[in-house]
C-alpha cells in the first residue's frame, strides 16, 4: 500500500519498474494464498489494478512504452524468447493467465484509461497490433528514475511507433545520462533548451467519448539550466513559465495539439536580448526520412510503410523548422539501441531525427504553437488545405479539409478555460467543440469535450457537463 498509488500505479510511475514489481507482488500474493499464517496483505483488487496498468501502458507491438527509466522496440513485435531475465519487466506477463489464475473476467479494459494520481493517459482504438496507440506524460513525479518530460506524447500507428520517448538514459557517460532525462529529448516544450523542474502538473484532467479522446495539463514549474542529479541541486538561471498543452485525439484520423507558453519576464521592460527562444519538439522514431516544408507550415516523415504528417497552422512569429539528427553539441536527436546499457560507446546511441519548431527569441509573454499529426500508410501524405485562428487569450479555430470532399474543424478555448459561447453556426459552454461536415456545410458528426449542450446539433442542456459525441446529425 506503499508502493503503490490509489490508482494502481507503482509509486516511481515507470512503466519498466511496475511492471518488475508487480511480478514480485503475484508472487507474495501467491505465497500469501499458500501461507495465509504469514499474515501478507496481498488483495486481489489490488493486483487488478496493477496489472491492468501493464496492459495499458504497452503499446500495440507488445513493447512497454518508453516513459521514463524504460526501455522500448519502435518496430515489430515482441518475443518473449529474445528477452533477458534481466529484462523480465519487458516480457509481456499474460495478463489473460493472470485473471484465469485468479478466477477473474478475461474482457479488457476500457481502451481509454487515465490514472490521475500518476499523472498518465493511455489511449488507444483497440486491443489488436493494428490498433492506434497514444499517451500523454504528466507523471507526478516519483524519484530520481522519472524524467522531466512533463507534457510529452507519444504516437504508435501502423504498426510503428512515430512520437516516441527516448526512453533509459543511461547511455554510458554522465552527458548522455542527462539529456537523456532532460526536457529537449522528449515531445514536448522548453525555453532556452533548459529543462523543467520536478514540480508537479497544476491541473490534470481527461475527457473520453467514444471515438475522442481529450487531455489537458498545465505545468508551471520554470525551466532552468541545470547538471541533471538525482535530487536537482544542480539547477540555476531559472525562467518562470506556465505551459499548457491540450491533446484532442479524432481516432483513425488525426490528433490535434495546442501548445500554450506564458513566461515572466527577467525585468519589466522586458529587453529583447534576455527573452528565451521557445521551443516544441517532436522526438521522431529512428530511421525516418523528413521532409520540412516552411512555407506550408508543414512537415512529413517517411519510415518504410508508413508515414506522418505534421501541419503547423498556428506557430509562433519568426519560428522556424529544425531538424537534429545525432547532433553533438548540444546533444540532440538520439535513442538508445535497444538492451545495451552501461556501455561508455557512442555505437550504443542511435540517430533519430527530432523535429524542433523554434523561435529564436519570444517576441510576447504569451505564445502558442498547434501541430496536428497525421498518421498514413505508405508512401503518400494525405492532402489537406488548413485554415486556422490563433486563440489570442480567446478562442481559436482550425478548419482541415481534406481530399475525400470532407472538412473537420476543431473550436477551442485558450488554456482550455475559455467557454466558446456564441461562434456562428453552434453555441456552447463547452471550451472544446468537434465538426466533421460535407464540402456543402452540413454537420455529419461531431463531438462536444465537457460541456451541458451544443445547440442546434445537441440542445438537450446537461445538468452536469459531460463529454458526448453527435452521431451522425
Amino acid at each position: 500500500f506503499r508502493q503503490f498509488l490509489p490508482d494502481g500505479v507503482h509509486c516511481e510511475c515507470i512503466p519498466s519498474y511496475h511492471a518488475n514489481v508487480a511480478e514480485s507482488y503475484l508472487l507474495l500474493y501467491r505465497i500469501g494464498c499458500r501461507m495465509p499464517e504469514l499474515g501478507l496483505a496481498m488483495t486481489l483488487d489490488r493486483l487488478r489494478e496493477i496489472f491492468d496498468f501493464t496492459l495499458a501502458c504497452r503499446k500495440p507491438n507488445g513493447y512497454l512504452c518508453g516513459l521514463h527509466d524504460s526501455q522500448t522496440e519502435f518496430a515489430g513485435d515482441i518475443e518473449d524468447d529474445l528477452v533477458s531475465a534481466w529484462d523480465r519487466g519487458q516480457r509481456p506477463y499474460r495478463w489473460e493467465r493472470f485473471r484465469s489464475e485468479c478466477g477473474l473476467s478475461l474482457d479488457r479494459p476500457p481502451i481509454s484509461q487515465t490514472y490521475p494520481d500518476a499523472g498518465l493517459a493511455f489511449m488507444r482504438t483497440g486491443w489488436d497490433a493494428d490498433a492506434t496507440w497514444l499517451s500523454f506524460d504528466a507523471t507526478r513525479w516519483g524519484g530520481g528514475h522519472c524524467h522531466l518530460s512533463r507534457n510529452s506524447v507519444q504516437l504508435h500507428a501502423h504498426r510503428r511507433s512515430m512520437v516516441i520517448d527516448p526512453g533509459w538514459p543511461y547511455y554510458g557517460e554522465p552527458e548522455w545520462g542527462e539529456y537523456g532525462a532532460s526536457t529537449r529529448a522528449h515531445s514536448t516544450c522548453n525555453l532556452n533548451g533548459f529543462s523543467q523542474s520536478p514540480t508537479n502538473p497544476s491541473r490534470f484532467e481527461t475527457h473520453f467519448a467514444p471515438g475522442y479522446d481529450a487531455v489537458f495539463s498545465v505545468y508551471e514549474g520554470g525551466y532552468w539550466d541545470i547538471k541533471r542529479n538525482w535530487d536537482f541541486t544542480s539547477a540555476a538561471n531559472g525562467i518562470w513559465a506556465q505551459h499548457a498543452r491540450l491533446l484532442f485525439w479524432v481516432h483513425d484520423r488525426f490528433a490535434f495539439v495546442a501548445d500554450s507558453m506564458l513566461r515572466l519576464p527577467l525585468r519589466p521592460d522586458d529587453p529583447a536580448g534576455e527573452r528565451p527562444s521557445f521551443e516544441c519538439v517532436w522526438q521522431l522514431a529512428p530511421d525516418a526520412t523528413v521532409d520540412v516544408q516552411p512555407d506550408r507550415n508543414r512537415i512529413t516523415a517517411h519510415w518504410r510503410d508508413a508515414g506522418l504528417l505534421v501541419l503547423t497552422p498556428i506557430r509562433p512569429d519568426n519560428s522556424r523548422y529544425d531538424v537534429h539528427r545525432g547532433s553533438m553539441n548540444p546533444l540532440r536527436g538520439w535513442v538508445p539501441e535497444p538492451r545495451k546499457r552501461w556501455e561508455p560507446d557512442i555505437k550504443n546511441q542511435r540517430p533519430a531525427p527530432q523535429l524542433v519548431i523554434r523561435t529564436p527569441r519570444m517576441h510576447q509573454q504569451h505564445d502558442y504553437c498547434v501541430s496536428i499529426m497525421v498518421p498514413f500508410r505508405g508512401r503518400e501524405a494525405p492532402e489537406v488545405q488548413v485554415d486556422a485562428r490563433s486563440p489570442m487569450g480567446k478562442t481559436g479555430y482550425v478548419r482541415l479539409a481534406w481530399g475525400d470532399g470532407t472538412a473537420d474543424e476543431i473550436h477551442w478555448g485558450c488554456n482550455f478555460g475559455v467557454m466558446l459561447g456564441s461562434q456562428g453556426g453552434f453555441e456552447t459552454d463547452s471550451s472544446l467543440v468537434h465538426l466533421r461536415m460535407r464540402t456543402d456545410g452540413r454537420v455529419l458528426e461531431g463531438c462536444c469535450v465537457h460541456g451541458t449542450y451544443l445547440k442546434p446539433y445537441d440542445p438537450h442542456i446537461r445538468p452536469y457537463p459531460e463529454t458526448f459525441p453527435l452521431g451522425r446529425c
